[in-house]
């Protein structure tokens, strides 16, 4: 067990070392390019409805009647709540399916199999605790932002590892439920969630090139950018063990 916090230049240079070896970078690639083009496709279609909706409400009016465009908005984008939420499920899964395999890449140098990482969690193992940790993670979150962005923040912050903290548990225990893996998220990002949000930051270029692009090219940034957080879960993960256990205690992630 790692005895030691690995700094964020180190969690990337790992990260770097594992695209480089063998087929990584191109299996991620392809891992990811399907979810990415869905996530493409979303963007630029909430791109053209809400050009659409200013156009239709006057652009020179927006600026001059806030409150009326934003009723205005609501109206005409009412159908389309519904569609996102399940893109944005659907995205999910495809995504976080693939992280799984990134995560036994970067702990046991399992190659990944695009096809079937991508479609990973669309069996009876994982697919209905998925769906339940992410109904939980989306609304819990939600009604964080609703009152601060700050709480928001945390709950995100905090649950950043809930997917992993999952896969874990229901590796060891088909039993383990999506409240057990937020919870055990939460114990794990305890005193970490300060840090966590320092390593999003260091990337936030990358992040902001993602937006940029419509999330067009994320099947090419996205397998550095989940190394290096599976990364962070495995070294943190491993560091809080080894102290708990020189604690006496027999907790686990």
């Amino acid at each position: 067990m790692a005895e030691n916090l690995m700094t964020f230049p180190q969690l990337k240079q790992a990260a770097k070392k594992q695209l480089k070896t063998g087929t990584n970078r191109r299996d991620l690639m392809l891992a990811y390019l399907l979810p990415s083009l869905l996530q493409a496709a979303a963007m630029i279609t909430v791109y053209l409805m809400i050009q659409a909706v200013v156009q239709g409400f006057g652009a020179e009016k927006v600026l001059t009647d806030p409150t009326g465009f934003q009723a205005y908005y609501a109206q005409s984008s009412n159908d389309s709540g519904m569609v996102n939420t399940i893109q944005s499920l659907v995205v999910t899964m495809l995504v976080q399916g693939v992280n799984f395999a990134v995560l036994d890449l970067v702990r046991n140098h399992e190659r990944v199999r695009p096809l079937q990482a991508v479609l990973g969690l669309f069996n009876g193992k994982w697919f209905w605790g998925s769906i339940s940790l992410w109904i939980f993670m989306y609304f819990l979150t939600l009604i964080g932002f609703s009152f601060l962005i700050f709480p928001g923040i945390m709950l995100a912050l905090g649950w950043r590892q809930a997917f992993w903290v999952f896969k874990d548990g229901r590796e060891a225990d088909q039993r383990f439920s999506s409240i057990t893996a937020l919870i055990g998220s939460w114990r794990l990002m305890k005193g970490f969630k300060s840090d966590l949000l320092g390593l999003y930051l260091s990337m936030i270029g990358w992040y902001l090139l993602e937006n940029a692009t419509f999330h067009l090219f994320d099947w090419a940034i996205n397998p550095y950018l989940q190394l290096v957080h599976a990364n962070y879960y495995e070294n943190r993960r491993a560091y809080k063990m080894a102290a708990l256990h020189r604690n006496g205690s027999d907790v686990h992630f």
